[in-house]
C-alpha cells in the first residue's frame, strides 16, 4: 500500500490519472446502459427474461472487448506516449458515440 501511495503523487500518476479516471467513470455508465438499450430495441415478440438473459450474454463480448481494448492501448501509450495517446482516446471516444447515437436511432 504504501508503494501505490508513493506512486499516486508523482508526476506521471497525475499525467496518467485523467485517462483512469474517464476510463472507470464510461465503464460504470456504459454498463449500466448497455442492458436496458438492448433489450428495449429486441422487439415486443420476446419476454422480459429473455431479453435480459440475451443483453447479459451479449455483455460477455463488451468485457472481452474492454481487455483487448486494454492491451492494444497500453502498447499504443506506450509506443506514443501520454500526449499523443490523448489523440488516440478522443478519436476512439468520438467514434463510440458515433457507433452508440447510430445503434440508438436505427433501432
Amino acid at each position: 500500500m504504501r508503494v501505490i501511495g508513493e506512486f499516486v503523487i508523482t508526476k506521471r500518476w497525475l499525467q496518467f490519472s485523467p485517462i483512469v479516471f474517464f476510463s472507470g467513470i464510461s465503464m460504470a455508465y456504459y454498463t449500466g446502459l448497455f442492458v436496458p438499450l438492448l433489450s428495449r430495441t429486441m422487439g415486443p415478440g420476446v419476454s422480459s427474461s429473455d431479453k435480459t438473459s440475451q443483453a447479459c450474454f451479449a455483455m460477455i463480448g463488451f468485457g472481452a472487448g474492454e481487455i483487448i481494448g486494454s492491451l492494444v492501448n497500453g502498447k499504443l501509450n506506450d509506443m506514443l506516449g501520454i500526449n499523443r495517446f490523448l489523440y488516440v482516446c478522443s478519436f476512439e471516444m468520438v467514434l463510440a458515440y458515433i457507433f452508440l447515437f447510430w445503434y440508438n436511432q436505427r433501432n
